[in-house]
């Protein structure tokens, strides 16, 4: 392991021995996709010192992927080589870790084939949740291949296309897509949410569905604004933070309107420059990443 001290705001781990410390800059990027990258410490809900990464990226440069290898679910270990820079995606069944639970889009198509759709769970292209476990659809957060004034990004929550735009109501068909992901609304414009000694458990719209208290592995995608030209967005992950750590962080660097909630736990893991960057010391296969 190597470790990377950034500007003295914390040490970046990169469990990759191959990375030298020449393709590292700001932990592990100086691509001109990257607007602005790097590692803050914070004060956690749960009174200790964390670290949360983030990348400030162009919406344009975004893409969801298959991580799939013959047809297997993998980790950020055994990744194609082809994803450079990414983070884990969205939900999937942890008894079909090839099935997920969410949408998970790239220009207009549906990122895993559409071969299953039973048990209330998605094939990528539908954004239902495992109804016995949770109850109800995912939420989501699309950018459009051609972007109006009215509507830059799309957010929602539920069902197949055409989905419904939250933003100004429109109907948006799966053809408009550039990309799409699903995940947990973390509820960026509800202040009782802001309050550390409030419950955030009890208050927040998902409840316990991840344990919010609890210090583990958080990956989060955030909306920033932008224009017809480019949008842009925050991608965040820890190692060991609370669901409120997270989103106060997501907030706080300016996703004031809608951040979203993927995978976690044993699913958070980063690959940049082509190395691990970040993974837990349980590693989970996945099956989709939001890469850039």
């Amino acid at each position: 392991m190597t470790n990377v001290d950034i500007n003295g705001n914390g040490i970046c781990e990169v469990f990759d021995d191959a990375l030298n410390e020449n393709e590292i800059e700001e932990c592990g990027v100086s691509e001109s996709e990257v607007i602005e990258s790097g590692i803050e410490g914070v004060r956690s809900s749960s009174g200790r010192a964390v670290d949360i990464r983030f990348w400030r990226v162009s919406g344009n440069s975004i893409s969801v992927r298959s991580v799939l290898v013959n047809g297997n679910a993998t980790n950020v270990q055994s990744w194609p080589p082809s994803i450079q820079r990414a983070v884990n995606g969205p939900f999937f069944s942890i008894h079909h870790p090839t099935h997920l639970s969410a949408f998970a889009m790239d220009r207009g198509e549906p990122v895993l084939p559409r071969s299953f759709n039973g048990n209330g769970r998605s094939d990528g292209f539908e954004n239902f949740e495992d109804i016995v476990n949770r109850a109800r659809p995912l939420d989501f957060m699309m950018d459009l291949t051609v972007r109006t004034a009215n509507s830059l990004v799309v957010f929602g929550n539920g069902g197949s296309f055409p989905v419904r735009n939250n933003l100004n109501g429109q109907m948006v068909s799966a053809a408009a897509v550039r990309w799409g992901v699903g995940g947990y609304d973390l509820e960026m414009t509800r202040t009782a949410l802001d309050n550390p000694n409030s419950s955030f458990s009890g208050n927040w719209r998902w409840g316990n569905a991840t344990n919010p208290a609890n210090v583990t592995g958080r990956t989060a995608i955030g909306y920033l604004g932008g224009s017809v030209a480019n949008t842009e967005y925050i991608i965040a992950a820890s190692l060991a933070c609370t669901m409120f750590d997270i989103r106060m962080f997501m907030k706080n660097r300016g996703c004031s309107n809608f951040g979203l909630y993927l995978d976690g736990s044993a699913s958070t893991q980063v690959r940049m420059s082509g190395g691990v960057l970040l993974r837990p010391p349980a590693l989970r296969a996945i099956p989709a990443v939001v890469s850039w």
